[in-house]
């Protein structure tokens, strides 16, 4: 569903901010309702998606299948239609169909953390709350407020599931050991907690900025563990590895712009979400379909095309918008294509994957 819902959504933005078409069955803004489909819409089903297959080998214990997990698929898709025609409905209605999507993925993975004492994952349960707080604050507060603690989230989730994953995939595709300073992982995590607690409260910029900064290099720190170089000629592994040093570089740019060096705030965000959360969920969804279904670890030349075509992305909106801001609606619709055209070109090769029978060996 995510991949199909990231290009759609896209290209709606861009060619009805550009003056292409109106839009005019969107009860919000184009701008806000962009925000709100790519965090609390397609990251949500990437995360649910992640979290329901992740936790049950966490745990050995079961989460939703069939009649429940179509459920809770079916709410999902009923919360997109409601933002999408949200001009025609009654304000609350758009909220119940939406806002408790992230509630219910956390009410999914509970009973198997339980069951197993699995502690260790306790604050995905946490996190998963904060979001649908976040959603309702978007809904009926504040919407910069409510987007600024989503993505910050988000951003948090991204770093602790590639910490986990990008090392343990490097390890097993090329037959090495990564030793990862524990002292190091609990500094890159402290410092990224607390940059976003200050990011979402924005009270004082200038700690924000210095914050981010200290988030930044104790995660650059933690990222150059990991032997990036020994991954680049693997394409499963280099898309996670540059996933993660997006995220890395939106630090850096947003402490640079609350340190008042002008960067435009969008810059640095999408830094964050074309660069690390689009790269880094096209990297795992390449990466755990093909684990996950007994399939060789190997891509074809098209999903490579795929993975360069998203960063070429994430570079455009990133950098070229910046040095070349007469140019920023041609920049917008060359970025949103090579973004869409990116996850459209994985559909074919992973629909089949994710829709047949799994190979009889596990890889």
């Amino acid at each position: 569903m995510a991949m199909a819902f990231l290009p759609m959504v896209t290209l709606y933005f861009v060619l009805s901010f550009t003056g292409i078409f109106t839009s005019q069955n969107l009860g919000w803004d184009i701008v806000n309702w962009h925000r709100h489909e790519m965090v609390f819409g397609y990251s949500s089903a990437v995360i649910a998606g992640f979290l329901l297959t992740a936790v049950p080998n966490w745990t050995g214990h079961p989460t939703p299948k069939g009649s429940q997990l179509a459920l809770l698929c079916g709410f999902w898709i009923i919360g997109r239609f409601a933002m999408l025609f949200s001009a025609y409905l009654p304000i609350y209605v758009v909220a119940i169909c939406d806002i408790p999507f992230y509630f219910f993925v956390a009410v999914a993975i509970l009973p198997a953390l339980i069951k197993s004492q699995n502690r260790r994952n306790y604050f995905f349960l946490l996190l998963l709350l904060f979001q649908s707080i976040a959603n309702s604050i978007m809904h009926f507060g504040d919407p910069e407020l409510g987007m600024r603690m989503g993505l910050n989230i988000i951003i948090l989730i991204m770093l602790i599931i590639g910490g986990r994953i990008i090392p343990f995939f490097t390890e097993n595709a090329k037959g090495i050991k990564i030793y990862r300073d524990p002292r190091i992982e609990k500094l890159a995590m402290y410092c990224a907690i607390g940059a976003a607690i200050l990011d979402i409260w924005r009270f004082a910029p200038m700690l924000s900025g210095f914050a981010l900064l200290l988030a930044a290099f104790s995660n650059l720190w933690r990222f150059t563990q990991w032997k990036t170089i020994e991954s680049l000629d693997e394409p499963l592994l280099w898309i996670l590895h540059i996933g993660y040093f997006w995220l890395v570089v939106g630090m850096f740019l947003k402490a640079l712009d609350l340190f008042g060096f002008h960067i435009p705030n969008a810059v640095a965000n999408h830094a964050f979400t074309i660069g690390g959360i689009a790269t880094l969920t096209m990297g795992m969804m390449a990466r755990v379909s093909l684990g996950h279904t007994g399939r060789p670890l190997k891509v074809h030349n098209t999903i490579i095309l795929a993975f360069i075509m998203v960063n070429m992305a994430a570079f455009a909106r990133v950098f070229w918008v910046w040095i070349l801001p007469h140019q920023t609606s041609s920049i917008y619709l060359f970025s949103a294509t090579l973004l869409s055209v990116s996850f459209i070109l994985m559909l074919p090769i992973y629909f089949p994957i994710l829709t047949n029978e799994r190979f009889s060996k596990k890889v």
